[in-house]
């Protein structure tokens, strides 16, 4: 049993690294073990290390390591204490990272050691609801440095999925960073872990169509598909100033055609148009898109 839980446990680090990988983090480590430094606080004698990564963050202007903890569990073994317990082992965890010695070989010293990602894969019988009332329940520890925990389950690890797929089949394709609190306006070829956990990403790619390349802004939303949504897209995107592109794709995550068909006919009549030059502009550039959500396969 002990044998084939580690085996287990070793296809979702496979799929992780695989899979941000892709996403172009930079990898780092995998299955790396160091020394509790604090050993009276965490009564523990050493840490493991899943995977590593790290990527430059353009709003915190600074090289962001990423420490990731997997947890490839059937739906019954998750529970609130294991949860917790997890959480907490990957907050010690990264607190003996931060002044560890034994990590000088992996060129990490120049970035910021303050965040982690539990990935907890149910890997049976999935429940987002019974997920999402556990995180509600976690204890979080107040820290004299903060340290940020992000919880990746079986519904994030579909939606990035799908977001990876779609980036993939485009040319060019990049993140835009807008501009927030005076920050400058960039582009990367990755999302941050902003970007990730966000229910709207904008991006830009090139779109080939009969010989003749179209510059898009790019809208991608994970947020639920009604008027209110459709709005705030629109506002959203001339707020942060893409009209000036030669197209404008606004894609949806989707899970029936029924969503697919609302978008397609309900989303021009949704929006507040200034005058009719605006909505005759809108109408000429827009195109609608969908990442249609895919079952999880880890192996």
């Amino acid at each position: 049993m002990g044998e084939n839980s580690g085996k287990i446990g070793k296809q979702l680090e496979n799929y992780v690294e695989k899979f941000f990988t892709k996403f172009k983090w930079r990898f780092i480590a995998k299955n790396r073990e160091i020394e509790c430094t604090k050993k009276t606080t965490h009564n523990k004698k050493s840490h493991g290390l899943d995977v590593v990564f790290d990527f430059y963050n353009p709003y915190q202007s600074v090289k962001q390591t990423i420490v990731i903890e997997c947890k490839n569990r059937q739906n019954q073994s998750i529970t609130l204490s294991e949860m917790q317990k997890w959480i907490d082992e990957l907050i010690s965890t990264i607190e003996c990272m931060q002044s560890s010695r034994q990590l000088e070989d992996l060129n990490i010293t120049d970035g910021k050691i303050d965040s982690g990602m539990l990935v907890v894969f149910s890997n049976d019988d999935y429940v987002k609801e019974k997920f999402d009332k556990l995180l509600g329940q976690i204890n979080v520890r107040v820290k004299r440095n903060p340290i940020s925990i992000y919880v990746a389950d079986n519904n994030c690890l579909e939606r990035w999925k799908g977001l990876l797929s779609f980036s993939e089949g485009k040319k060019d394709f990049n993140f835009i960073y807008p501009s927030i609190d005076k920050s400058s306006r960039g582009l990367c070829g990755y999302p941050t872990l902003d970007v990730l956990y966000s229910a709207y990403v904008f991006a830009e790619y090139m779109d080939e169509l009969e010989g003749c390349s179209k510059k898009t802004a790019a809208l991608i939303s994970f947020d639920d598909i009604t008027i209110t949504s459709f709005r705030y897209m629109w506002s959203m995107f001339k707020n942060y100033q893409l009209e000036s592109y030669d197209q404008y794709s606004f894609i949806f995550y989707v899970e029936t055609a029924d969503e697919m068909n609302c978008v397609e006919s309900e989303f021009a009549r949704a929006l507040p148009f200034v005058n009719n030059d605006e909505k005759i502009n809108f109408n000429k550039k827009v195109k609608f898109e969908f990442i249609e959500r895919q079952k999880l396969i880890v192996r």
